[in-house]
């Protein structure tokens, strides 16, 4: 099989016209994995498609006609050379993609349900861990000192942005100007937030005061929000939002590496400190399950009622 799957966005309809059911099936998964919105996830699904297409050819068997028992094997097969959270992304992805092909009746089946087949749990052994407030702050203060005021004031706004937000650094780079939107005093971002879905982000003080800054060096121009480089339409990619963290952690003088998700994690381990409920974190966060927002909280929640329920038995009626 070729190593860039061609994703060209055929029909369902064409691909069951096909005679060879191997090759209908191929085109109608291409055209769903063309469908998804961003160019990672379509990365992701068709590395994820080629690998489980060259296990079938290996097996002699047709993936339109995949069973459970096929499926187990391939995920067990994985497990032996990747991460249980690498598993468990690659059964998501292949979920996806069989999903609307057995409403279609191009698959016979969707064996990578999770209903039917047990995903490793993604949650990793040792959580991302939070960052800390003052070194963020150290971040921020290195960025506006730079030199370059543009690169500076882009920066600033950016580590701003994720530390009071808790945004994805992917939702972060694919932010554009016109996303901005200011009613009377609310100030809010709309965002890609995983899943392909669309989300309102309201902008505390300081992001909102971060970002007015970085548009008075920027520029009103349509376009990307944060910028690659000067007068570029070309935004931040998630490399590069990865890079402009790391880049400013060692001009603070962190002892550490400072990553995205280190940052969404401290803005969900300190909202669980001030004792808001799941429900208030997981939709800041975007999540679409309580168990995910629930890793951020570090087992913590669960000491804190019952030492409430304690207290309270203490106290008496």
């Amino acid at each position: 099989m070729p190593d860039n799957l061609p994703l060209v966005p055929v029909s369902i309809e064409a691909a069951l016209a096909l005679p060879d059911s191997r090759a209908a099936f191929v085109q109608a998964a291409e055209t769903v994995i063309a469908a998804k919105r961003t160019a990672g996830t379509r990365r992701a699904y068709a590395y994820e498609l080629r690998s489980w297409l060259d296990f079938c050819d290996r097996s002699g068997l047709d993936p339109a006609r995949a069973t459970l028992q096929l499926a187990t094997q391939y995920r067990d097969e994985l497990l032996q050379v990747r991460s249980a959270a690498s598993v468990h992304r690659a059964c998501a992805a292949l979920s996806a993609v069989y999903k609307p092909l057995f409403r279609a009746r191009v698959a016979a089946a969707n064996p990578w349900s999770s209903e039917v087949l047990a995903w490793p749990s993604a949650a990793p052994m040792n959580p991302t861990p939070a960052s800390n407030d003052d070194d963020v702050r150290a971040m921020i203060k290195a960025a506006t000192n730079d030199l370059d005021p543009w690169t500076g004031a882009r920066d600033a706004a950016l580590i701003t942005l994720i530390w009071t937000t808790g945004v994805r650094r992917s939702s972060a780079a694919t932010a554009k100007l016109e996303d901005l939107h200011r009613e009377a005093d609310r100030t809010t971002l709309r965002v890609w937030v995983k899943g392909g879905r669309l989300q309102d982000i309201e902008l505390v003080a300081e992001a909102e005061a971060a970002l007015q800054h970085w548009l008075s060096v920027r520029g009103t121009h349509v376009g990307p929000l944060l910028p690659k480089r000067h007068d570029d339409s070309e935004p931040l990619s998630g490399d590069g939002v990865y890079r402009v963290l790391v880049r400013r952690a060692r001009e603070a003088g962190c002892s550490h590496h400072v990553s995205p998700h280190m940052l969404r994690a401290g803005f969900a381990t300190l909202g669980f400190d001030l004792g808001l409920p799941v429900y208030e974190v997981q939709g800041a966060l975007g999540h679409a399950r309580s168990s995910t927002t629930l890793r951020y909280d570090r087992g913590q929640r669960g000491a804190r009622a019952f030492d409430a329920v304690a207290t309270k038995r203490r106290s008496g009626p």
